[in-house]
């Protein structure tokens, strides 16, 4: 395997288009047994495993929330949106 490998990474000039044609030919069927193989081996996640992707957006109801702390930020908020729509109108 030394031997093709280190004739394959000869420089190309001065080979004649059949010579490329060969050396073409003998990576493709090396680089196509390269990929049989790691195919072979690879494991990877069953197909009949299900995960569940977290959800990134913000529940609408979330667990363990504290409305009670929450309350006064709304209270307080409350105001400022009321006077910006009135702007805005």
């Amino acid at each position: 395997m030394e031997t093709s490998m280190t004739s394959h990474a000869a420089p190309t000039q001065g080979l004649q288009p059949r010579d490329v044609r060969k050396i073409i030919l003998e990576l493709q069927h090396l680089s196509k047994g390269l990929l049989e193989d790691y195919l072979k081996r690879e494991t990877g996640v069953p197909e009949s495993n299900h995960f569940l992707l977290p959800c990134l957006t913000s529940d609408s109801q979330p667990l363990r929330i504290n409305s009670s702390a929450i309350l006064p930020y709304f209270r307080a908020i409350k105001p400022l949106s009321d006077k910006n729509m009135i702007d805005k109108i």
